[in-house]
């Protein structure tokens, strides 16, 4: 669009861009380095014009989305529609835009709830240019699905095939490589934070909800975003991060200084817990040794009361190692073998009387013909220990001539024994076997009495040793924990001194270290220059020729300022500072400086008293950039939202995006319906 045609739709102001406005976009640059070309929402996502709840085309250059307001020159009336240019959608646009762009969320949760429940399949596709390439963006409204994305594929090739199919995640990598990587910094000057695609996100596309109130105000939490966090002191590297404002030297400054600063953090953090923990350990060993060594204070004396608990220590354990058994335990300890010597005999005795009276037993059975000779000799075989006998057969030691069995005879050939024992003389055996047993069964139980009275004497005896070494023992713990308490407040009295000198020397290492960034910030002082040389350009475009725009450095800080013999200041001008800032960044990147990737959305920038006249004059200035590219292709992409009516000669293609959006009905707005 050239400058004739701007001239013709708005023929009462031909002044106002002076051939000093300026504008050289660079050549070299033929697109913008990210921008939307298409967005489409879908009710599901399927083939059919049936399905396509709203397709927005974009292009380089200015687009404007125009919520049509009423007609302001009726008289205003009660209880009349009045919200025609309100409550369009044209913020659910802008953050549909921002969520394809890889921003976590495409409306606070009161929104995104209704906007699923009126569409619960719906999902937002997009076709997002990138260093040159095409990229189709699919995230959905309802959790469950994931969002996917596909290189190299056009929005026209949406439902070819799944060839290319990505998970989202590669995108906004690739956005990182293309937009952040560039910068040639990693971090942040004020933590170990990565600067990542989502930092510089907020800055292109600004929270309406801010209301342009302030330069860093990017994200309200009423927009739930969920976008990281960035201090004020963040936002302001990134601009200058952005704008080549920060050097290789002065960056290595800004990690000295950082590493500096979280050694001061560490310092004022530790220093006061490690003197208040050696002062009350202090306190404690002096009450414990009230009389040792008053001569010392602080960490000698801590360091003595170590070494004396130390000494103590070593005191107890030797009289505790020394300690030998008294004369009353080893006696007792004699009396208890005795006891048990005896006790074992008679358990001997007991077994032998049980055995004996099994064996008459065994023998009545015999001569009763109720068991054989064969068990009897079993039986006297389970009753002496294995190792007495081979285990063989006696007809097979009488065969091989075994000395034990000779003289033996096997059982039919033994001839009847006159003298064997009758069955009544068996009996009075077993009577008296009995009674031997019972007697000593009484044997038996008084000597587990006396083996049991000998053992709690013993353990009487060990446990009055027990407890003297118990003593001396507790002894040697107690003055080691003394003595390692004296020792640990001896080395935190020392570390709290050494925190305590060395914030003084940090202070001086960081106010250097400042020192060096505000010189190497002035020698950046001709970039900073041409930053605020495209800063003045845009503001006296907009707010006149007698208005002197400048950026400073503040600090760290980049502070644009607006003068007219004085400085200005109100809530409109405060937001066309940032306005007239954030395009003289576009501007900037537009004519080949610094690392802008030349896209800007601005959502219902008119805030606060603005005269609609100067708001007019944002549009205008974006149609005189475009007019500086003659018929060379735009290499920016600027998006606004608006309900005050943009110029009259922009209310038309191609600036004016289709449709126009209002809210007298729920047709006219951005999803067709009401929800």
């Amino acid at each position: 669009m050239g400058r004739s045609l701007l001239s013709m739709a708005i023929p009462h102001q031909p002044e106002l861009f002076p051939l000093t406005t300026g504008f050289r976009p660079d050549v070299a640059l033929t697109e913008p380095r990210l921008w939307v070309r298409e967005l489409r929402v879908y009710r599901m996502l399927s083939p059919g014009e049936s399905n396509l709840l709203r397709r927005v085309s974009l292009r380089p250059g200015l687009n404007v989305l125009w919520a049509r307001p009423g007609d302001r020159d009726r008289t205003a009336q009660l209880h009349t529609p009045g919200v025609s240019g309100h409550g369009t959608g044209k913020t659910t646009f802008c953050r549909f835009i921002r969520h394809v762009l890889g921003e976590p969320t495409f409306g606070n949760d009161e929104q995104r709830t209704r906007l699923r429940l009126a569409f619960p399949e719906a999902w937002i596709v997009a076709e997002v240019r990138l260093a040159g390439e095409s990229w189709l963006v699919l995230r959905p409204f309802k959790i469950g699905p994931h969002a996917y994305c596909f290189r190299g594929k056009t929005i026209e090739q949406l439902f070819d095939n799944d060839e290319g199919k990505a998970p989202f995640d590669v995108f906004v990598k690739a956005l990182n490589a293309a937009l952040i990587e560039p910068l040639g910094v990693v971090t942040f000057a004020t933590d170990e934070t990565l600067i990542a695609w989502q930092h510089l996100l907020q800055w292109l596309a600004r929270d309406q909800e801010c209301r342009y109130a302030a330069l860093t105000d990017f994200r309200h939490s009423g927009s739930e975003s969920q976008a990281p966090e960035m201090a004020v002191e963040d936002r302001h590297f990134l601009f200058r991060a952005l704008l080549q404002l920060v050097d290789t030297q002065e960056q290595s400054e800004l990690e000295n200084n950082k590493k500096l600063l979280g050694q001061r953090q560490r310092a004022e953090k530790q220093a006061p817990l490690l003197r208040f923990r050696a002062e009350s350990a202090l306190t404690r060993l002096r009450e414990e040794l009230p009389a040792f060594r008053t001569d010392l204070a602080g960490s000698d004396f801590l360091n003595a009361a170590a070494k004396e608990w130390q000494r103590r220590a070593n005191e107890h354990a030797q009289t505790r190692d020394s300690m030998a058994e008294s004369e009353d335990v080893q006696a007792a300890r004699g009396h208890l073998v005795a006891a048990q010597g005896q006790l074992n005999a008679a358990e001997h005795r007991e077994r032998e009387c049980r055995d004996m009276i099994g064996f008459i037993e065994q023998q009545l059975k015999v001569l009763r013909g109720e068991a054989s000779e064969a068990d009897l000799d079993a039986f006297v075989q389970s009753k002496f220990k294995p190792d007495q006998f081979c285990g063989q057969p006696l007809t097979t030691a009488i065969e091989w001539e075994c000395p034990l069995a000779k003289g033996r005879i096997l059982p039919f050939e033994k001839p009847a024994d006159p003298m064997a024992p009758t069955e009544s003389e068996l009996t009075c055996k077993l009577d008296e076997a009995k009674q031997t047993a019972e007697k000593q069964a009484v044997l038996v139980a008084a000597a587990r009495t006396h083996v049991g009275d000998a053992d709690s004497a013993l353990r009487g005896k060990v446990r009055e040793f027990d407890v003297q070494r118990d003593s001396m023992s507790e002894a040697v713990a107690t003055s080691r924990a003394w003595s390692s308490e004296a020792e640990r407040a001896r080395v935190d009295s020392v570390e709290a001194e050494t925190l305590e000198r060395s914030l003084e020397r940090l202070d001086r290492r960081i106010r250097e270290s400042q020192d060096r960034q505000a010189a190497l910030r002035q020698q950046n002082s001709a970039r900073l220059s041409e930053f605020s040389d495209t800063f003045a350009r845009i503001a006296r475009a907009i707010l006149g020729s007698d208005v002197r725009g400048t950026i400073r450095f503040r600090g760290r800080h980049l502070q644009p300022g607006l003068e007219n013999r004085i400085e200005l200041s109100s809530a409109a001008l405060e937001t066309l500072k940032i306005l007239c800032f954030d395009l003289a960044a576009l501007v900037s990147g537009v004519e080949g400086r610094g690392l802008h990737p030349r896209f800007l959305l601005h959502d219902s920038p008119r805030e606060a008293d603005m005269d609609a006249e100067l708001y007019h004059r944002i549009f205008l200035l974006a149609g005189e950039l475009e007019a500086a590219f003659g018929s060379r292709p735009f290499n920016f992409q600027y998006i606004v939202t608006t309900t005050e009516p943009p110029p009259e000669g922009m209310r038309q293609a191609p600036w004016l995006i289709d449709p126009v959006l209002n809210a007298a009905t729920g047709t006219g707005k951005y999803l067709g319906a009401d929800y």
